[in-house]
């Protein structure tokens, strides 16, 4: 596999770590302040966390396809990892109101 996937879901699995310590619960960020998270990252804490547990183990998986595995299974890894940040952002992110 190429280094330079290696080195990017290798990255991608390091930040997936971090997701739930960027929202700390202070009034700043409850209101919006910086992000387009909703109230439901902290009156759903739990469903939050979970995801957010999800999403690295879906990048520690990536991280060991990406080492090993073809083209197909890589694919398949990003689908998976794709899924757990909608599924997330679905519930805990701002609607984007801009119509494109």
């Amino acid at each position: 596999m190429n280094l330079r996937v290696r080195r990017n879901v290798k990255r991608v699995y390091k930040q997936s770590l971090r997701i739930v310590t960027l929202y700390p619960d202070t009034k700043a960020s409850r209101k919006g302040a910086g992000s387009n998270a909703t109230s439901a990252v902290w009156d759903k804490k739990e469903q939050f966390d979970a995801l957010g547990q999800g999403l690295a183990q879906a990048a520690k998986r990536l991280s060991g396809v990406a080492a090993t595995a073809s083209m197909s299974d890589l694919k398949a890894g990003l689908r998976d990892l794709a899924c757990t940040c909608k599924s997330c952002h679905k519930v805990f992110r701002k609607k984007n109101k801009a119509k494109h």
